[in-house]
């Protein structure tokens, strides 16, 4: 997909098990989906991105991932493997963000990982080059498992608290 915006918009949500994905937003995100971002409140059952298989390499003039009420990157069937280069964040929520699987790369001209609330790593292998903050989050970054590599950042993990409970993390 080759889009002048967004090149999947979900505005309720976005589910993805499998498949190929090649995305290019030239102004846009990759991915994006919303519902409650007008309102400004979380609405039940929308506004999420869920992968949970499939291949994606994404270009993005904005940012590589985007939702309003929650992301949740984990495996079911196959492992998702996530290549993203975006001009804004890599992957980006208004609320919540899970990685519980899959092999996450991002090179991203803003955070890598931001969060306006919290960020959840329980598994996965995640690696991030980024101008700004590896991983933003305003409220909490809570690490149980998986690795993380930030080889690039401005600042490597920033967050009101940092909960480092397990797995592997470079910075």
């Amino acid at each position: 997909v080759k889009a002048k915006n967004h090149a999947i918009k979900g505005k309720g949500s976005v589910t993805i098990e499998g498949g190929y994905f090649g995305l290019t937003a030239t102004n846009g995100d990759g991915i994006k989906s919303d519902e409650g971002d007008d309102a400004g409140t979380v609405i039940e059952n929308k506004g999420i991105v869920e992968i949970t298989g499939g291949e994606f390499n994404i270009e993005a003039g904005d940012d590589g991932i985007q939702a309003y009420n929650y992301i949740l990157i984990a495996d079911s069937v196959s492992t998702p493997l996530i290549t993203i280069n975006s001009k804004g964040k890599g992957i980006a929520t208004d609320n919540r963000l899970y990685i519980n699987g899959g092999v996450t790369s991002v090179t991203s001209v803003d955070d890598g990982l931001h969060s306006n609330m919290n960020i959840y790593v329980n598994g996965g292998s995640t690696t991030i080059s980024a101008d700004d903050d590896g991983i933003h989050a305003d409220s909490t970054l809570r690490i149980t498992d998986g690795s993380i590599n930030i080889i690039k950042a401005v600042e490597g993990m920033e967050a009101f608290y940092i909960k480092a409970e397990g797995g592997k993390t470079a910075t």
